[in-house]
């Protein structure tokens, strides 16, 4: 019975080190093309395959084990500072991403795309000569943000729907199923007429999955049951109390704020006269029902992802752009149960 060839055996014959077959073989850009081909056209030759026994025991090591260091990782914003609000959660989030890229050999240095000193070709020109090979983007600023950028040449992932184009790897919450999971949950109820309200440019920061989620959500319920979706361009007080007082309603499907602020100078008590859902995260203590986005969780997802193309040496804008959505949690406060 002939053995099963072996990384040393295909070294032998092409007479290189057996990392280099390996490197070879996973098309490592740092082994040059010539040297991959002939390595390649040795292990076909001699019907090398790998062993699935070794393949499992490499993975298995590498959940139990920390990993040397591989290299550096962009991590991309394009949000100036002196209007970037989100600042703490933004440095929290990058706390996350780097800390999970330590246990798989990385780590990252944040660039930034609006840095006034640096255009953007000159910070992608510093990301290629520090060999760095992998680029993530977090949520842009603007929803339907459109960067003209040349990513050829590095693996890409990017956070959330706000980048429009590219159209990249992209993991996000899954905003549809969790606007859904809350808006059933609360129109399930024969009792509760629920409102939703929410400006324009928040809706379209998750490309309409919000509105249309609870949209559907209403489709199984009576026509006399059904509060018409309000979707104001912008945040307008007038106009809310306008729709709250045609529309009366026992639960609000809403940002917390500025929603609670105008309910209280409505004179409308939380939660005895009107509950508060919000469809993506809760930031107010008087907030009843909420959908628990897990962050970090997104992530760590979006970090192996990243690796997993950089492995593959899977570079630039993908022909098929792949899609890694997580669902949160519905949560709500001891005085919602309904």
């Amino acid at each position: 019975m002939e053995l099963r060839k072996t990384l040393q055996d295909v070294a032998r014959v092409a007479e290189v080190h057996y990392t280099t077959v390996s490197r070879s073989l996973r098309d490592d850009p740092q082994i040059s093309e010539k040297t991959r081909k002939r390595v390649k056209a040795i292990a076909k030759k001699m019907g090398y395959e790998p062993d699935p026994m070794l393949q499992a025991l490499a993975r298995y090591r590498m959940r139990e084990h920390t990993e040397s260091f591989h290299g550096t990782l962009a991590w991309l914003i394009n949000i100036p500072e002196a209007s970037d609000h989100n600042a703490e959660t933004r440095r929290a989030d990058f706390e996350t991403s780097n800390e999970w890229a330590s246990h798989k050999g990385y780590r990252f240095e944040p660039f930034n795309l609006a840095d006034p000193a640096l255009s953007p070709e000159r910070i992608f020109r510093i990301i290629a000569s520090r060999g760095i090979r992998g680029i993530l983007l977090p949520p842009q600023k603007k929803p339907g943000t459109r960067l003209k950028l040349d990513f050829s040449g590095f693996s890409v992932v990017t956070i959330g729907n706000t980048l429009a184009a590219p159209d990249l790897h992209r993991v996000s919450p899954a905003q549809y199923e969790n606007a859904y999971l809350l808006s059933r949950h609360l129109l399930e109820s024969p009792d509760l007429r629920v409102g939703l309200y929410l400006p324009a440019m928040i809706d379209r920061r998750t490309n309409g999955r919000i509105s249309s989620a609870f949209w559907r959500a209403q489709q199984d319920m009576p026509k006399e049951r059904r509060i018409p979706i309000h979707l104001p361009e912008d945040y307008d007080e007038d106009d809310f109390r306008a729709w709250m007082t045609r529309y009366p309603m026992d639960v609000l499907i809403a940002t917390p704020q500025p929603s609670i602020e105008w309910l209280g100078r409505m004179n409308l008590r939380i939660p005895e006269d009107i509950r508060v859902a919000s469809p993506t995260g809760n930031t107010e203590a008087e907030t009843s029902y909420w959908i628990e986005e897990e962050w970090d969780e997104i992530y760590r997802s979006a970090v192996d992802f990243l690796i997993s193309q950089i492995e593959r040496n899977l570079t630039g804008v993908p022909a098929t752009p792949r899609r890694i959505t997580l669902r949160g949690s519905l949560k709500q406060s001891n005085h919602s149960k309904v």
